[in-house]
């Protein structure tokens, strides 16, 4: 079972970041935008690739985890609007 561990991990990770791709569509900036999403991810492999070239995995997961982190108090603190719904949708 050990043998084949890598290979089913890379099988549910693909099929959860597949999974979150399609909530994260549902964001407008995200569905306006998604070459930008999909530069952001592309950056963040080559910026933990390097990482972990240069000061090994595990200094690559605690930055990996440092930058989500600050992302998600980045969010967090960001005063949101009240969200209104589209003329449309407020006739039907």
């Amino acid at each position: 079972m050990m043998r084949f561990a890598p290979a089913i991990l890379s099988v549910a990770v693909t099929l959860g970041a597949a999974f979150a791709y399609f909530w994260f569509l549902r964001v407008p900036a995200i569905r306006n935008h998604p070459a930008l999403y999909l530069a952001g991810f592309a950056l963040g492999a080559v910026l933990a690739g390097v990482v972990a070239d240069a000061a090994g995995a595990s200094t690559a997961i605690g930055v990996v985890a440092a930058l989500t982190a600050a992302s998600g108090l980045v969010v967090a603190a960001t005063p949101w609007g009240a969200v209104t719904a589209p003329a449309a949708a407020a006739e039907a």
